[in-house]
């Protein structure tokens, strides 16, 4: 079940910005203490993108260990006074616990958007016509939470896509049988498992606004010796969970998805270790848990790393990174997932995954291979290929594409300055094929990197493939109820019978008046006579 943070020390005025809203600089910022008089910080902060942004030296005057660094807002919660309904996360956030936030660089100057992270920081913001207000909270604060019951359950196959150009998404209209995105917001940095946060809540809030989820993706950044040491040490490993938890509650996340790469092979077992701790923490927050792996190969550091079975019990889904079967400096050109290629990693996969928890990886790019022959060899090259590069090679060059069946791709090669070049093609049809092995092995649905590679038309496909169909009795019943409400037409046409039929109506009714009338006088005509 979804939790929603409720918090309560905002201003309702709040809730009214837009991320379409210009900056307003010049705002002061006033710092109340202990119920001290107002001393004014700053006449620099600014209001943008629904949030309020104070510069980043003010916060190092109200927070003892504020300071920026790579470009992100680090600061000290005293988590001691921080509770919340979750006790296993309570027992957690007995120690300090520091926190990342994204900073805007304006005027030579790092800026902090303090209303999103207000509660967990312990002051209360206000905005006022004189400027913003900031107010130390004292004693223990408490993150409320509230269920969500409103949110509809996912239809048919979940459609998932990881999403690392996030201003593009939000300015986008909601995609018809999309269900979840997956922003790549959440690195770990250090030994102690620190985090790089790069999420924005007003990218939620607009997300759940058009129906969107929203698993937020924390990766080790591929790098196996600091994973060794984070995974090693048990208080690196809850500071990593503590963190996810505590940004879910600020930005309202719906689930983690676990992007962990490049891991020693003897890290397995602590690796599904460490998936469990976290996925058991997020299962008390009502938050879905999911782990990217890679199929099954004898590849070290970046297959025989996953114990697939076990993480599979851990968490609640699991994305088969189904790409790459010709990766970018292979030795030969080829495709990055050929159709057989995908349905035995799938069959694979089911052996030790149930169907139900498995999304099956789509690839959105793919790679253009230049061939040159040196002395008898070929030597290759590659380069990513989003599919709107392809389609524009496809012009420039008037080359016309052959499927493959066999393959289950459009495939195209051209001569260019004695070297070849050579593509195996993603696209509507290609995507297609794939999405049919989602069907045929009842998959749990799909997941794409990533947006913003695709073309526009292969999002119906998608819809036609992992949603549902009415059946033969929704049919009739849609029929009769569109029968039932009549069109415009209908009802033009109901309204001249009904018209005729008042007019018949008046007509008979004067015309019994009429003959009354007359029946009266040949009445009093007799009378008279007699």
């Amino acid at each position: 079940m979804k939790k929603k943070m409720v918090i309560a020390s905002l201003c309702l005025s709040l809730l009214g910005f837009h991320s379409a809203e210009a900056a307003k600089p010049n705002m002061s910022v006033y710092w109340e203490a202990d119920g001290k008089d107002k001393i004014v910080l700053t006449k620099e902060a600014y209001e943008d993108d629904g949030q309020l942004w104070i510069p980043s030296d003010v916060v190092s005057k109200i927070n003892r260990k504020a300071n920026v660094k790579n470009g992100n807002q680090h600061v000290s919660i005293p988590m001691a006074k921080l509770r919340t309904e979750y006790k296993d996360l309570n027992r957690l956030l007995m120690r300090e616990l520091d926190l990342s936030f994204q900073t805007q660089y304006k005027n030579g100057k790092h800026y902090f958007a303090v209303t999103e992270p207000a509660e967990v920081l312990g002051v209360e913001v206000k905005k006022t016509k004189k400027g913003i207000i900031l107010k130390e909270e004292v004693g223990k604060r408490y993150i409320k939470v509230e269920e969500n019951n409103g949110e509809p359950a996912i239809e048919g196959k979940i459609n998932l896509v990881w999403d690392v150009m996030t201003e593009a998404t939000r300015k986008k209209d909601k995609i018809a049988g999309l269900d979840i995105l997956s922003p790549t917001w959440f690195d770990i940095v250090d030994r102690n498992g620190t985090l790089n946060n790069k999420a924005k809540r007003a990218y939620v809030d607009e997300a759940h606004a058009k129906g969107y989820r929203v698993w937020a993706l924390v990766t080790n950044n591929f790098d196996r010796n600091l994973t060794k040491a984070v995974l090693a040490d048990p208080r690196a490993r809850e500071n990593v969970i503590r963190q996810l938890a505590i940004y879910s509650m600020i930005y309202d996340l719906d689930g983690i998805n676990i992007d962990f790469e490049n891991v020693y092979d003897d890290d397995k077992d602590r690796l599904t270790e460490f998936v469990g701790e976290m996925s058991d923490m997020f299962r008390q927050m009502g938050l879905v848990s999911s782990i990217d792996v890679t199929v099954p190969a004898y590849s070290s550091y970046w297959s025989l790393c996953y114990d697939r079975k076990a993480l599979a019990e851990k968490v609640d889904y699991m994305m088969v990174m189904t790409y790459d079967e010709h990766w970018a400096s292979c030795p030969t050109s080829g495709s990055v997932a050929s159709l057989p290629w995908t349905e035995n990693n799938i069959n694979k996969m089911l052996k030790l995954v149930p169907k139900e928890k498995l999304l099956l990886g789509i690839p959105l790019y793919t790679r253009e291979w230049t061939e040159t022959k040196t002395n008898g060899k070929i030597r290759t090259k590659s380069q990513t290929r989003w599919m709107k590069d392809v389609e524009k090679i496809i012009r420039d060059k008037n080359i016309t594409p052959t499927w493959l069946p066999e393959i289950g791709q459009d495939y195209l090669e051209y001569e260019e300055n004695g070297k070849k070049h050579r593509i195996w093609i993603e696209n509507a049809r290609s995507i297609k094929e794939r999405l049919s092995l989602v069907q045929k092995y009842d998959l749990a649905g799909a997941a794409s990197w990533r947006k913003g590679f695709e073309t526009e038309d292969i999002w119906p496909i998608y819809y036609d493939s992992l949603k549902p169909i009415p059946t033969i009795q929704e049919t009739v019943v849609a029929e009769e109820e569109i029968k039932a409400e009549p069109n415009d037409k209908d009802k033009k046409k109901e309204k001249r019978k009904k018209d005729k039929k008042n007019k018949k109506n008046k007509k008979d009714k004067k015309d019994k008046k009429k003959d009354k009338h007359k029946k009266k006088r040949s009445d009093d005509s007799l009378t008279n006579e007699t």
